[in-house]
Order: C-alpha cells, then structure tokens, then sequence
C-alpha cells in the first residue's frame, strides 16, 4: 500500500470515528426550534392569535447581550415559527414591564 493511499485511508478512518461524536455534541448544544403549520389564514396584524400560533414550539431560552453580556433578560421573549408551501411567519411577543420606556430610536450600533 502506497504512503498516500495509507494517509487517505487514515482520514477515512478518523473521520468515521468522530462523526458520530461531533453529530452528538451539535443536537446537544445546538437549540432547534420545529416550524408549526399554517392550516389557517394568518393576519400579519401583530396580534399572534390565530390557533396555530399556541400550538406551534415556542422558543424563549435567551440572554441578554446588553447591559451584561450572557445574563438572564429583565423580560421574557417569546419565538414562534410557522411555514407552509407558499411562506415562513414567524411570530415574536416581547414582554415588558414599562413599554412607554421603549426606545424607539437610538444612535448605538447592533451588537
């Protein structure tokens, strides 16, 4: 067997071995969140209240990257993903203690 042939044979080899490895640690670490159905019509009105938006997965594990980086948020945010053939809607519904308080313009750039 020939050098080169015995170093691709090698990678190969490792790399069947790792596989499974890194497939398990990236489900394990990596947060999914499985798009609902859409069996209804969707008003794009802000108001998430059609049926399919409580029946959908909901995702809401964040942090907060200002003020502190990592840290649990003050308020709760809530993702909703819904699809279908023609389209993808995703729904958001950020709560918040003082919404008057909102800045709803500011100079600093997104993180």
């Amino acid at each position: 067997m020939s050098a080169a042939r015995a170093r691709v044979l090698a990678v190969v080899a490792a790399s069947c071995w790792l596989a499974p490895h890194a497939a398990h640690r990236q489900t394990a670490d990596t947060p999914s969140l499985l798009a609902g159905s859409i069996a209804e019509r969707i008003v794009l009105d802000g108001v998430l209240a059609e049926g399919a938006w409580t029946a959908a997965d909901a995702a809401g594990a964040f942090l907060q990257t200002d003020p502190a980086e990592g840290a649990a948020p003050s308020a709760r945010t809530t993702v909703r993903v819904l699809a279908d053939t023609a389209g993808l809607v995703i729904g958001i519904l950020c709560e918040d203690s003082d919404p008057d308080g909102v800045v709803s313009f500011s100079v600093r750039r997104d993180a």
